[in-house]
């Protein structure tokens, strides 16, 4: 059991170099945590929880951190536990890359989904006068760590940001002046970066100058995205669609080819995609015999665009297979499995979903038992 009493400040930006990444970072998130903690300050319990889980966290600027509180939770996921630690402040926690955001909850509600917006446009911009060239968002979406010391403020993080990937800001004034702890994040892209710093002030950001550049502005309360989703097996586009408007109001919904084109927030898609990997057994004249958790007994259909490292949590709850793969290998082939891919299948076997997610990327997949190896294509 874990009994925390006392704790100095927010960790120093060079307490963050043995945070995890990667897979890492969210089996950890979902690893059990038992702790005590008595008269002991959000701020201290973070700092604790970070410390003995290796995962970076970051605390809003609008949370008390020094409200104190006296707690004892036992076998807890580590994500679930942060939540619960600021569910009085209303806030909550949401990963985001390789980092933890604690922070109200509406706020969190939307970080993902401007972050996915921010995205898109990087990829497909709204013209082609506007497009930004696949080099250039290449080089935006490469990972680095971004830290700062005490008493940084939140204009000189931004700068700092926009000069590890060379873009000029406009607008900057609109980030209000403010002095934070010694703190960093861990392995982000410019967009994941910019998002956890700009988000505390209700802010986002618009890509100018075809990615050299970007202005911040004011963000919306509604944020949302498009994306397609098949109808759950046995019903019709219509019926679907009738039932998604009932459990999900705020999202617009509508009937393309057979399929929804449903524009909601990130959360909202991924509850959509969920219901829409489902399996089934193939005839009973099936030659070679296979047992009932055999992977060649399933199929899987799914049409949805999201990082890959999204597609593979989802396929491994699904087809209950492990992920397997040389992180910096893959760092150094400057591979990305937060670059978002593009998937529509249906009724398919898990080799054919598998070319879907990383054939984009250039990786190559071995399939052994339960086992799916990643490497770089050469």
């Amino acid at each position: 059991m874990l009994v925390v009493a006392t704790l100095p400040r927010q960790a120093t930006a060079a307490d963050t170099t043995d945070k995890l990444t990667g897979k890492a970072f969210t089996d950890a998130l979902g690893k059990p945590l038992s702790g005590t903690w008595e008269n002991a300050s959000v701020r201290t319990i973070v700092a604790r929880v970070s410390s003995n889980q290796r995962v970076a966290v970051f605390l809003d600027g609008r949370l008390d951190p020094d409200v104190e509180l006296t707690v004892e939770m036992k076998n807890k996921p580590t994500l679930d536990l942060l939540r619960e630690l600021v569910h009085a402040q209303q806030a909550s926690a949401v990963a985001v890359g390789n980092t933890v955001y604690v922070g109200p909850v509406a706020a969190c509600g939307r970080l993902r989904t401007l972050i996915e917006l921010r995205r898109d446009e990087l990829i497909e911009g709204a013209d082609a006068a506007t497009k930004v060239p696949a080099r250039r968002a290449f080089d935006l979406n490469k990972k680095t760590t971004i830290h700062w010391e005490d008493l940084a403020t939140p204009q000189e993080i931004v700068r700092e940001v926009a000069a590890k990937y060379s873009f000029k800001v406009d607008q900057i004034e609109l980030v209000p002046h403010d002095l934070w702890a010694g703190a960093a994040v861990p392995q982000a892209t410019a967009i994941e970066s910019l998002s956890i710093v700009l988000c505390q002030f209700d802010l986002t950001f618009e890509w100018i100058d075809r990615g050299n550049g970007i202005r911040i502005v004011k963000a919306p309360t509604r944020v949302a995205v498009a994306r397609f989703h098949p109808p759950p097996r046995g019903l019709t586009a219509a019926q679907a669609a009738e039932r998604w408007r009932e459990a999900y109001p705020d999202t617009k919904i509508d009937i393309d080819k057979g399929r929804l084109r449903v524009v909601a927030t990130i959360d909202e898609h991924e509850e959509l995609d969920r219901a829409n990997i489902p399996t089934k057994s193939v005839s009973k004249n099936t030659k070679s015999p296979v047992g009932k958790n055999d992977l060649r007994l399933k199929r899987f259909t799914l049409t949805t665009k999201a990082p890959v490292s999204a597609l593979m949590t989802a396929i491994e709850k699904n087809a209950g297979v492990q992920f397997e793969y040389d992180a910096a290998a893959l760092r150094k082939a400057e591979v990305s499995l937060d670059q978002p891919v593009s998937v529509d299948v249906k009724d398919v076997p898990l080799e054919q979903l598998l070319d879907e997610v990383f054939s984009p990327l250039g990786l190559r997949y071995e399939v052994a038992g339960i086992k799916v190896r990643l490497s770089v294509e050469k």
